[in-house]
């Protein structure tokens, strides 16, 4: 019998009576592996199965598969554990957290690993950070590898997936990749296993045979990444450190020794760190930036709930902290009837600091670089336009503009605003002060100084420490952001068309239908409109400006020959090189009817079966008009770890036939997110 990789279903079934807390309610600090409960062995030529909770709440499973001469795993203190196995053909050991109440993924804004291991094997192995989910009555089964023994393990986890996508977290690559795991239940209901793996794209082990792997997983910023791939990942129910141990070139010679020597699994607000440039937002919504210096000894940020954070810093020349809020609709700043931020920051530095409330906004091709200095003991290089007074607080307001060019070679320029608090809130040195700014007053002053300030895109919380000696920094410090609330309220669009009105169906004649019928009646009114009629003009206004002309005529023709030379049925065809299996997809339209069809062979007997749904007109129409002439000319290779190959083929309503190699990883995602919305359904009732 042959064993599957199931690390998140053998972590999640780890759950043992005893209760676990719900989350966030623990912090587990790390311990050492010599001590805690007696050893569990697998007994020549036996199936050990077992699993157990440590007295400090830590979720262990032991896995060996029939046949292994030595399989024995030691669970210890805080998710330690202690591993040895020789001439094994599957055996796995893991231990973490299980969560009796478990929430919604990104309910849990925090979530990471602080994991080392000690590991020394043959034969094939990997390692790394297991997570479980279960979005209604589908298991989500995620893996992120940090470890592997050689190639061939690598190979043998991936030979059932397909990469989705690539990554950077933290300074690490990895290579992201999916699998649909199709299985019948013993009810006889088909099921499905969703699976997600991060794989770095470098070993962490400078020796593969035997290291020490360390690392900081962040695993909400990998659930992140998973959902943007995926359907919806549904609710947290474990994690765990693992290692997984399989068959030599289908021969049973392998052995080696683990040691999980720490395993801090932590829920806490200040659980993402940044220790390189680098900008993210949070689970919860707030964008964060930590921009270093080349010349920086040290500069760590750690970024926790609602916009706040940590800072600390030595010997840097710059090191910029900052959180707060993005505004992807970019408001015009007139239209802004209510922008505040009310935070409050601590501050201590033997350098130069600033700290305050940052603004960006956009004007064309000029940045608008805006800051409110609450806090500073350094001089501004900037000059000064005038003076004024807001909310009862005397400020000083300086210029400048900083000329530079975009990465596309436009010339473009930074404008710089500051409004400088008359006397600072600190001393020199620092300290903890407060201040709720009335940011739409301060873009007001700043406007009445220049040119119009454009769209509104970024407001922050920030501390920026540098030095201005001239010579190497020795300067150090420390911030924290410990309240940062952020208000705004925009005034609502004017428009004349309903709010609903942002797109058109092109049905001017009102028959229900967009065809060469509806371009003859828009031409024939707009050529003799006394003698023409339309019946619903709405439906013929492409550019949205409540009239009709030849623009309008223009998008039509434009939109109806998009349409015709869009596939009237996909065929997608998976094939998978390494397994020679086929899993095989079609939309089309039959009787009426618009029709998902999967096929693939079961896991178990190797037949193949069919899955097949009635999907909306909708859904098929935004299969039908995916850009695949694009993705036919930027179709590029898949990572060498891919076993997949797509053999598609398009067809069109006068019956002429497309046939592709290409990469189609976006539509099938598509129809993978499609496909689970119908499974699940029919599971549901």
């Amino acid at each position: 019998m042959k064993y599957k990789r199931l690390i998140g279903i053998l972590c999640a079934a780890a759950v043992a009576a005893a209760s676990v807390p719900a989350l966030p309610a623990y912090a587990a600090e790390s311990g050492t592996a010599e001590s805690g409960e007696q050893p569990v062995t697998a007994e020549p030529n036996g199936t050990k199965d077992e699993s157990g909770t440590t007295e400090d709440g830590f979720a262990w499973k032991h896995f060996a598969a029939p046949g292994a001469e030595q399989s024995e795993m030691q669970a210890g203190e805080s998710g330690t554990f202690t591993a040895k196995w020789k001439n094994t053909s599957y055996s796995l050991y893991s231990s973490g957290k299980t969560f009796a109440e478990a929430q919604q993924w990104d309910a849990v804004p925090y979530l990471t690993c602080d994991c080392q291991m000690q590991l020394d094997w043959s034969g094939n192995g990997i390692a790394g950070i297991g997570v479980t989910l279960q979005d209604g009555k589908t298991a989500v089964d995620g893996c992120i590898i940090d470890a592997w023994s050689c190639k061939d393990a690598l190979r043998e986890q991936l030979k059932d997936a397909s990469l989705i996508g690539f990554c950077t977290l933290n300074g690490i690559d990895y290579d992201l990749y999916s699998a649909y795991i199709s299985q019948i239940s013993i009810t006889g209901t088909p099921t499905i296993i969703r699976r997600y793996l991060s794989v770095r794209k470098n070993n962490a082990l400078s020796d593969s045979a035997g290291d020490t792997l360390k690392t900081t997983e962040d695993v909400t910023a990998h659930l992140q990444k998973w959902a943007e791939y995926g359907k919806e990942m549904g609710s947290l129910t474990g994690i765990c450190a693992f290692v997984e141990v399989t068959a030599y070139q289908t021969a049973c010679v392998n052995s080696g020794s683990a040691a999980v020597l720490e395993n801090t699994i932590r829920t806490d607000e200040e659980s993402v760190l940044s220790v390189k440039d680098e900008r993210g937002e949070t689970a919860d919504g707030y964008f964060w930036e930590h921009g270093i210096s080349d010349t920086t000894k040290l500069s760590e940020m750690r970024i926790g709930k609602n916009g706040t954070f940590t800072a600390a810093w030595e010997q840097t020349a710059t090191s910029e902290f900052s959180a707060g809020k993005c505004f992807p609709e970019t408001p015009e700043w007139n239209k802004i009837e209510e922008l505040t931020c009310d935070y409050e920051t601590t501050v201590s530095s033997s350098g130069n600091y600033w700290a305050g409330v940052r603004v960006l906004l956009k004007n064309g091709l000029t940045v608008i670089d805006g800051y409110i200095l609450d806090a500073w003991n350094s001089e501004v290089y900037a000059d000064k336009v005038t003076e004024c007074t807001i909310d009862g607080i005397e400020y000083e307001i300086y210029t400048k503009f900083v000329p530079q060019e975009s990465i596309a070679g436009t010339a473009t320029q930074i404008r710089q605003y500051l409004s400088v608090r008359k006397n600072s809130l600190l001393p020199e040195e620092g300290g903890t002060f407060s201040s709720q700014v009335n940011l739409k007053a301060h873009l007001q002053a700043w406007a009445e100084c220049g040119k119009e300030m454009g769209k509104l895109m970024s407001v922050t919380a920030f501390a920026d420490a540098f030095d201005l000696t001239g010579h190497p920094p020795v300067n150090s410090g420390t911030a924290a952001v410990t309240k940062n609330q952020i208000t705004y309220q925009c005034s609502p669009p004017q428009t004349e068309l309903a709010a609903s009105q942002t797109k058109v169906s092109g049905d001017a004649n009102g028959d229900g239908e967009f065809n060469i019928a509806d371009i003859v009646s828009l031409t024939r009114w707009l050529m003799h409109p006394e003698d023409a009629a339309i019946s619903n003009w709405v439906n013929a206004d492409f550019n949205l400006d409540n009239r009709l002309d030849v623009r309008d005529l223009t998008l039509m023709k434009r939109a109806y020959f998009e349409m015709m030379h869009r596939p009237v049925a996909v065929r997608i065809k998976e094939i998978n090189t390494n397994k020679r299996t086929e899993i095989i997809w079609n939309v089309k339209q039959e009787d009426g009817a618009y029709l998902l069809t999967y096929e693939a062979p079961s896991e178990s007997s190797g037949e193949t079966g069919m899955l097949r749904f009635r999907i909306t007109e909708a859904e098929y129409r935004k299969i039908m008009s995916a850009d695949y002439d694009a993705i036919m000319q930027t179709a590029s290779a898949l990572s060498g770890w891919d076993q997949t190959q797509n053999d598609t083929t398009l067809t069109y309503s006068d019956g002429t036939e497309r046939r592709t190699d290409a990469n189609m990883t976006s539509v099938l995602l598509q129809l993978d997110q499609l496909l689970m919305q119908y499974v699940q359904a029919e599971q549901d009732t």
